[in-house]
């Protein structure tokens, strides 16, 4: 801004003033100075550098030649710049992209102004800053974050991010996904989250992580709850975050991801459930199965002997079938565990 403001103290003659192409050719952006007929009358070593590809600035160049072969670019710098320029405004903070002879595309923010004579536009100057580094930065942040929503969308997880120093939380869209809850339903602060962990969770959530954060040199915390889900019912979640510090081991920020579990906490409490049933089988087969069996086959040896009364064999033969129906009762017993073993198991959290 100083340099545009010479012009405006008329202490700048574009013909014959040394001094002030010594301050252009000092500065690190790009000067260039251009005719009412678009060709340069001056433009300094940094032009040069990033544009021309040249050691000296002495051929004039027509501003066309600052894009290149893209002619859409030049008719909207045209519309956009030239046009107001030439009729005497001034232009600040323009973003475009020159290509120039080199063939190397720069990001420019521009800014451009009328030398004026007798009110009359004489010269335009244009003074050109190289961001392309920051543009680069900017795109590739865009292109981290959607990656990172895509991430966060294939990962089937509800990503929050605390900011611990001002308590404020915030939550990605898989909050709704996974539990049917809008993001202004639990964004805001911590205390939101805990309000949605299970009463009998919370508490021992809230102390653990509270001692997590306090401990020096522990960036890792995870745990397991129970978490509201819109509907009323509570998912089982694991929650695995990692805490930032300073240079204090101050903790800073905590990003974590919430996962639900409960389909898996569901198949292994099935799997437990069946676990004992089996086992009960097994002890009955191997427990109350025995004594009548045992019977039985005891009664069927005493009755194979041929001294026997008819009173003793009519007795022995009331023992047999009490004995035969102790074990067809548990024989029914253990059929109907099994069934009850092979049907799917349903489980709530609660």
């Amino acid at each position: 801004m100083t340099i545009l403001a010479l012009s405006k103290y008329k202490l700048f003659d574009p013909y014959d003033s040394i001094d002030i192409k010594s301050v252009f050719n000092a500065v690190n952006s790009m000067v260039i100075i251009f005719s009412p007929d678009l060709y340069s009358k001056y433009y300094n070593p940094e032009v040069n550098k990033k544009l021309l590809n040249k050691e000296s600035g002495e051929r004039p160049i027509h501003v066309k030649e600052l894009f290149g072969d893209n002619h859409l670019g030049f008719l909207e710098f045209e519309k956009n710049i030239l046009e107001p320029v030439q009729s005497g405004n001034k232009i600040l903070e323009y973003e475009t992209v020159f290509t120039g002879t080199c063939g190397r595309k720069i990001n420019i923010l521009l800014s451009a102004q009328p030398i004026l004579n007798n009110r009359k536009t004489q010269f335009l100057l244009f003074v050109c800053h190289d961001i392309t580094s920051r543009v680069s930065a900017e795109l590739e942040l865009i292109r981290s974050n959607e990656r990172y929503a895509f991430v966060t969308k294939a990962t089937n997880e509800a990503i929050r991010d605390w900011n611990i120093t001002e308590d404020i939380l915030t939550w990605e869209e898989g909050i709704d996904t996974l539990f049917g809850l809008q993001i202004p339903q639990v964004d805001t602060c911590q205390n939101n989250w805990l309000n949605f962990i299970h009463p009998e969770d919370r508490d021992r959530v809230s102390k653990d992580l509270d001692l997590q954060l306090k401990e020096k040199m522990k960036n890792q915390w995870n745990a397991e709850y129970r978490f509201l889900k819109k509907d009323g019912n509570y998912a089982f979640v694991e929650d695995k975050a990692f805490i930032i510090r300073d240079m204090d081991d101050r903790a800073l920020r905590m990003i974590g991801a919430i996962r639900d579990v409960s389909s898996q906490k569901e198949y292994l409490k099935a799997i437990e459930t069946k676990n004992m049933q089996l086992e009960e089988i097994s002890w009955i087969q191997s427990h109350k199965v025995r004594a009548p069996l045992a019977n039985i086959m005891g009664l069927i040896s005493i009755l194979t002997e041929d001294n026997l009364s008819q009173n003793e064999k009519i007795c022995f033969l009331e023992k047999l079938k009490t004995s035969s129906m102790e074990l067809d009762a548990i024989i029914h017993q253990i059929v109907s565990k099994a069934e009850l073993a092979e049907k799917p198991s349903e489980f709530r959290i609660d």
